[in-house]
């Protein structure tokens, strides 16, 4: 069961890559902070994209990450410096 959700949430962290690799738009932006809004575990994985320093996708995790704690700021609480 563990194996099957493992291979479920690469599956998926490789989805939401591709997407944020797929354009840099506002659309785009807003359509996977829509994603993350129903899937909320994957929020992680795009700070952990935005933080590997890799143009672009790094600067587009950003646009999403700004995007998305616009409606949903509790997910930058545990990325701010204490």
């Amino acid at each position: 069961m563990q194996l099957k959700l493992n291979i479920v949430i690469e599956r998926e962290n490789a989805e939401l890559l591709a997407l944020i690799a797929r354009e840099n738009s506002k659309a785009n932006a807003e359509f996977v902070g829509e994603i993350l809004e129903k899937k909320p575990y994957l929020v992680d994985e795009v700070w952990k994209i935005l933080f590997e320093l890799k143009e672009p996708e790094s600067r587009r995790a950003a646009w999403i990450i700004d995007k998305a704690t616009e409606k949903n700021p509790e997910w930058i609480i545990k990325h701010l410096p204490q």
